[in-house]
């Protein structure tokens, strides 16, 4: 099952101490503390090794020292400077594949102008400044290596290809932008989500009206197509096709959205100063209705426990996409085993108990799930090193 996401997420929402309790997840979301901050994190963005970058409101510092960006390493979790000083770096996006910048770069607007943090955090330069940029409040990047900043409180969005050039003019508040499978651009205001084509041409105004909507951001998390939208507090998702809502989380205190590489989605809690994780619970098993499509079965793995590998067995009763993946017992996926369509019939695959990474795993228990249309079944598996 491939599927793309959007998501947009609300701000504006009154300064909450830090010890408020973690938002609460709707079955089958599960939603943790990923990092805690002692300044206020603003957008965030990950390379592809899932280091997570996070701009910095009000350019608040540590020890004395002004720290323009965070740094959270999947290991450890603790944020750590990276860069130097930088005027209002709340907004960054990682350049993966150098369309911009170098690849690995860290993009960061900075009052009017866009900065480039090479990967190694030694500088930061001007890579973008003039024309219609000012007061960057979001900056992306879109599938055609086009980077999109929005400019608020009404200037509007602009993109930079070649040249910097205005998407769309505005005229009242917006808060941030997104891109859909086909070349949509969401930009979200405070009152709803507009949908725009690739060129700016405005195609449908007024989604997910609500009590603000928000910061938006896309990626791989459910099976449809689908618009996330935080309203009254709330983390609704809105399927695109027939606009039916689900309850994902509520109790929402605003910031941004990025996804890892195996689909979870993070939020930094601006207000909060902190990083939450939202990701599917890994035992969670769907009822099929057996009287339309046929069941899945995911065998135990042999051996169990197991060192350096084990083998992962599964059958399924017609041709369909499947999706075997590797958790831990905090819930963090590890690993994507498959991600594909498979044949009727039994299958295997090998886990080298390395995580997507290639790290070696240490000793413990994990959970293998497999992922069908109508079924969701995960086993236990031991790793003896």
């Amino acid at each position: 099952m491939r599927f793309l996401s959007i998501i947009a997420v609300l701000v504006g929402v009154p300064v909450i101490a830090a010890s408020q309790p973690l938002p609460v997840a709707e079955y089958p979301f599960l939603v943790e503390t990923y990092a805690d901050f002692d300044a206020r994190p603003g957008q965030i963005s990950f390379d592809d090794e899932d280091n997570l970058f996070a701009g910095n409101f009000y350019l608040a510092g540590q020890d004395g020292v002004p720290v323009s960006v965070w740094k959270i390493s999947p290991l450890d979790r603790i944020p750590v400077p990276f860069g130097p000083p930088i005027p209002d770096p709340d907004v960054l996006v990682v350049d993966r594949n150098g369309d911009l910048g170098g690849t690995g770069s860290v993009l960061v607007g900075g009052g009017d102008d866009v900065y480039e943090v090479p990967p190694d955090g030694s500088d930061a330069s001007v890579l973008f400044s003039g024309g219609c940029l000012s007061n960057i409040q979001n900056i992306v990047i879109d599938e055609l290596g086009r980077l999109f900043t929005l400019s608020s409180p009404s200037t509007g969005v602009c993109y930079i290809d070649e040249t910097i050039e205005t998407f769309v003019e505005v005229g009242s508040q917006v808060r941030s932008l997104a891109f859909g499978e086909n070349g949509e651009v969401f930009v979200s205001y405070d009152d709803s989500v507009h949908v725009y084509d690739s060129e700016g041409e405005l195609l449908t105004r007024g989604l997910a009206r609500g009590t603000a909507s928000g910061y938006c951001s896309t990626g791989v998390f459910q099976d449809l197509l689908q618009l996330m939208v935080i309203r009254d507090g709330d983390l609704i998702s809105i399927e695109l096709d027939t606009l039916a809502e689900t309850l994902v989380l509520s109790g929402i205190a605003g910031g941004y959205l990025a996804f890892d590489s195996v689909g979870d989605f993070y939020l930094s809690e601006t207000s909060n100063q902190r990083v939450l994780r939202v990701y599917l619970d890994p035992t969670a098993v769907a009822v099929p209705d057996l009287s339309e499509v046929g069941n899945a079965v995911l065998d135990q793995n042999s051996p169990n426990p197991f060192n350096p590998q084990t083998t992962i067995s599964f059958s399924l009763t017609r041709t369909e996409w499947a999706v075997i993946s590797v958790f831990d017992l905090t819930g963090q996926r590890i690993n994507v085993l498959a991600n594909r369509e498979f044949a009727a019939g039994p299958h295997a695959l090998t886990w080298i108990g390395r995580d997507a990474q290639g790290r070696a795993m240490p000793s413990g228990t994990y959970l293998v799930r497999l992922e069908t249309e109508a079924t969701v079944e995960a086993r236990k598996v031991s790793l003896v090193r």
